[in-house]
């Protein structure tokens, strides 16, 4: 016969472990992305330079001294829909059943949210987000989504703990 083993011990520690985790997500993988990351988030009223303006002007656009960048929030709108949580916790209850069952820790349980919200927040910046882009703006980039240009914002979208 079997001897019972008494693993509720190890769950508690691990479940204390994972009580005090705190996930960070967002684009911290390049901080040369930062003030990018930032400007598009909350929008921002920025001063043309005039040789700017110029090269502007010889493609065939004016534009004003000023121009606004509107909000096109990608982090916190993430998370806005209710939807969300669901997935997050859907997603991560394989791992939080793996550790109940003593095959998994809590660091596969926080990594399994991070991996998920990642997903999310690159889920949303692929999506186009309004208002759109000027009209200069898809000249340059030589198409219209938002968000996406270089590749820089959504490759620097990271998990950490």
């Amino acid at each position: 016969m079997a001897k019972d083993r008494n693993d509720l011990p190890t769950l508690i520690d691990e479940m204390e472990k994972l009580r005090d985790v705190t996930i960070q997500v967002g684009p911290i993988g390049d901080p040369d992305v930062l003030p990018y990351a930032g400007v598009q988030e909350f929008g921002a009223t920025i001063k043309v330079s005039q040789s700017y303006r110029n090269y502007v002007f010889a493609m065939g656009y004016g534009i004003p001294d000023e121009i606004t960048i509107p909000e096109r929030s990608y982090l916190r709108s993430s998370f806005d829909d209710k939807k969300t949580m669901g997935r997050i916790m859907d997603e991560a209850l394989p791992a939080v059943a793996d550790l109940f069952n003593g095959r998994g820790g809590w660091e596969d349980v926080a990594d399994q949210i991070g991996k998920t919200m990642v997903e999310i927040i690159q889920e949303k910046i692929q999506s186009n987000i309004g208002p759109a882009n000027h009209a200069v703006t898809i000249a340059l980039k030589g198409h219209g989504n938002t968000l996406l240009d270089t590749g820089a914002l959504f490759q620097s979208i990271e998990a950490r703990y």
